[in-house]
């Protein structure tokens, strides 16, 4: 199974990624790209693609008939928005435009993988679906002071983890006993007040 990941944050990308590598049950192969361009020169050129996961910002999720454009040329390809939150989406008209779904970047890490596995079967998922006709919007002034109360070494665990990297390898990289490794990961997940990593992977998009 092949993905195309098209999103314009770095971490957001690394923590998709993650989130799939630690709960999706195929064997799949990511593409990742930072812009919408890169995303339709890659269709253009190999259209072998299984799902197509679209930021919202970077998709002009307010010109719909551009959205519509897309996937009329790729009909045969699900094609999935995400929203953070901070864009104005209207999943009325979205849902008009032909995509297959709209997922949240607030949807918990395991639930990703869960919504993307019925798209996949043939699905469409919506706000009205997964239970929200609202995006959930974070809390910037929460946000900034959860990321003030980190240390400068949680900060740099927290960077690693959104490689995707494991306790032995941050430890390694930063020249820590592995139990280090594992207090940091702990307070990290208290201080941004989540349960798993892919969650603290996914909060720390906004920060970072």
């Amino acid at each position: 199974m092949r993905i195309l990941i098209a999103d314009q944050h770095d971490l957001f990308r690394e923590g998709i990624k993650s989130s799939f590598q630690a709960n999706f049950k195929n064997t799949f192969e990511v593409i990742d790209v930072s812009s919408l361009e890169e995303a339709q020169k890659l269709l253009r050129e190999d259209n072998n693609f299984d799902l197509v996961l679209l930021d919202a910002d970077i998709s002009c999720i307010t010109s719909l008939q551009k959205i519509g454009r897309i996937k009329k040329k790729h009909r045969s390809v699900p094609i999935v928005i995400l929203s953070s939150g901070d864009d104005d989406v209207d999943a009325h008209s979205l849902h008009k435009t032909g995509v297959n779904g709209l997922i949240f970047k607030t949807v918990e890490g395991v639930e990703m993988p869960i919504l993307v596995e019925r798209i996949l079967a043939g699905e469409q998922v919506f706000p009205e679906i997964i239970g929200s006709a609202k995006p959930v919007r974070p809390n910037k002034t929460k946000l900034t002071t959860e990321a003030n109360a980190l240390t400068a070494r949680q900060r740099d665990v927290l960077a690693l983890l959104v490689q995707g990297k494991s306790n032995r390898d941050i430890a390694q990289d930063l020249d820590l006993a592995e139990g280090t490794v594992k207090i940091h990961v702990t307070a990290i997940l208290r201080t941004l007040k989540v349960s798993n990593r892919t969650q603290a992977v996914v909060k720390a998009a906004d920060f970072l």
